[in-house]
């Protein structure tokens, strides 16, 4: 990725923008911060384990993220780490939103090792905050996942009752 513009880097970290308002939290300034940022390194930190949690939740996994590596390698070359947690949730076997939320992913930092030493970095970036929060929506799963749990529990028997129709209106024919 050294001095490339990937154009599906930026169009995930503009639907995350999007998402983050659709939930009601003013991401435009954190989201405009990792799209300006010189690093590209900061840009993978939002979006590899944004597509691996949307792709381990699709297939029943809860994935936590460990925090981000990112060094230089032999002949100064950038390395980055990442490290999944992933466990299969036997709970459901309908499609649901991933488990880790989209601000751990974004407020997480990063560790930078230089030298053999490793330190903690934000390298500059703004976190979501809790005053991001617009409280004129009521959309609020971001920061409350028991929320769409709820409403899961409550689509759930309708989605089963018309299965169940479907399949008999089928039987009877």
């Amino acid at each position: 990725m050294d001095n490339c513009e990937d154009v599906e880097i930026q169009r995930t970290l503009i639907n995350i923008k999007t998402e983050l308002l659709r939930y009601g939290v003013n991401g435009e300034k954190v989201i405009k911060a990792y799209l300006d940022h010189e690093k590209d390194e900061v840009r993978l930190k939002i979006y590899i384990p944004y597509f691996v949690n949307q792709i381990a939740s699709g297939v029943n996994y809860n994935c936590e993220t460990g925090k981000v590596i990112f060094y230089a390698g032999n002949l100064n070359v950038r390395m980055m780490n990442f490290r999944f947690y992933l466990k299969y949730d036997l709970h459901t076997t309908a499609l649901r939103f991933p488990r880790e939320q989209l601000s751990q992913i974004v407020n997480s930092p990063m560790i930078e090792i230089k030298e053999g030493e490793y330190k903690e970095v934000t390298l500059g970036l703004p976190k979501l905050k809790r005053s991001d929060i617009n409280m004129k929506t009521k959309k609020i799963f971001l920061l409350n996942p028991k929320k769409v749990e709820n409403i899961t529990l409550l689509i759930l028997p309708w989605v089963f009752l018309n299965l169940l129709l479907t399949t008999r209106r089928k039987k009877t024919k």
